[in-house]
């Protein structure tokens, strides 16, 4: 599904293979969008029905298709995935018969997956984000047993991992995003219940932020920059619109250029 400027749902093209187990192994590469793994309830002829799965697709937004790429090495459900420097990374994951540690890489030129590291630990329902152009982390998850805090930096060309500081509750299947050079991440699953606290990375150290709203888990988070002009006009009741148009006006102000604009009005907002 995609929200469009009118601010509808509408369905789009499905893709080849049904899959669960993939809030956090989606990225965006080239204005094309990555689907890594996952896990198959159904089955097909060639494969048993509950199996984790090695096949990734990606989707054309602007000619609505998918398109079937190269297997990764791994069967992989709950792994994570992120685009940095012209390449998708994807690392941990459950097999089905155990939580994974490595990594594996593929470069779209050649249309091929590498392995190329092993994680400290292993970890499923966990998040990668690409923290600077040349950083990657590995933040939480689940190790088979236990619910993890912990966050490990992996830098572009030197193949070596970095422990940094963890974050201040354990967490998996959570959301994390980068929104103004911080590290934000919220909900998740911790020890024996869904979460709403939400944390972020700022000056190589954690704070708390306020909670969400109410508990969620394998959710994704985005930062959308135009979010309010969108907002004023495409979604919410007539009454919210009136609202959030009455509360614009009073945040204009008068700019040095003699122009009006919205206070803020170039802050992205974050959306859940």
């Amino acid at each position: 599904m995609k929200l469009n400027m009118k601010g509808e749902w509408v369905e789009v093209a499905p893709m080849y293979e049904t899959r669960t187990y993939i809030s956090n192994s989606c990225c965006v590469l080239d204005g094309l969008i990555y689907v890594c793994g996952g896990f198959d309830v159904r089955g097909n002829n060639q494969r048993r029905r509950n199996d984790r799965l090695r096949c990734v697709e990606r989707y054309d937004p602007k000619l609505n298709k998918w398109e079937i790429i190269s297997n990764m090495n791994q069967m992989r459900s709950d792994c994570a995935a992120v685009s940095a420097g012209g390449k998708i990374y994807v690392s941990g994951g459950f097999n089905g018969l155990e939580v994974q540690n490595s990594v594996e890489v593929f470069t779209p030129q050649t249309n091929t997956w590498i392995e190329i590291s092993i994680m400290p630990s292993p970890r499923s329902g966990h998040c990668m984000v690409l923290y600077n152009p040349h950083t990657l982390l590995v933040i939480g998850g689940f190790d088979g047993q236990d619910r993890m805090n912990t966050v490990f930096c992996w830098r572009l060309g030197h193949h070596m991992w970095e422990l940094w500081p963890p974050m201040k509750a354990k967490r998996s299947n959570f959301a994390a995003c980068m929104h103004n050079g911080e590290l934000i991440v919220a909900g998740g699953y911790s020890a024996q219940k869904t979460i709403a606290g939400v944390e972020k990375f700022s000056g190589y150290e954690w704070s708390k932020l306020p909670d969400l709203p109410t508990n969620r888990s394998a959710m994704r988070i985005m930062v959308l920059p135009d979010f309010r002009d969108f907002a004023l006009t495409k979604i919410g009741s007539a009454e919210e619109q009136k609202k959030w148009k009455e509360d614009d006006q009073r945040a204009m102000v008068e700019s040095g250029s003699g122009h009006l604009r919205r206070r803020g009005e170039d802050e992205p907002r974050i959306v859940i």
